[in-house]
């Protein structure tokens, strides 16, 4: 399993279509990647990016974990394979 996390705020700006649709480039091998998302979001930003990966074929990919204390946060981190830093704008947000 290939893990990658992204840790804090998913402001609603942040762009994740470009990471799940390179997930959904791996073919049968995207089912072994899991991408945690550790901190702040609201319901509305979970559901959209939950619905557009089941839309291309990678739906559970995405786990969504609530915030967490600095520690752990840097235990996740160190824990993980890959870290991500999600600083591309969302077209849709203009």
């Amino acid at each position: 399993e290939l893990h990658l996390v992204y840790t804090g705020a998913l402001f609603a700006e942040r762009d994740l279509s470009p990471l799940l649709d390179g997930v959904k480039q791996l073919g049968e091998d995207a089912r072994r990647v899991r991408i945690s998302i550790v901190g702040n979001r609201n319901a509305d930003q979970r559901a959209r990016w939950d619905r557009h990966a089941a839309s291309i074929g990678i739906g559970g990919v995405l786990e969504w974990r609530p915030s967490v204390s600095h520690a752990d946060a840097a235990q996740v981190q160190r824990d993980a394979d890959v870290l991500l830093a999600a600083t591309g704008s969302d077209p849709q947000m203009g």
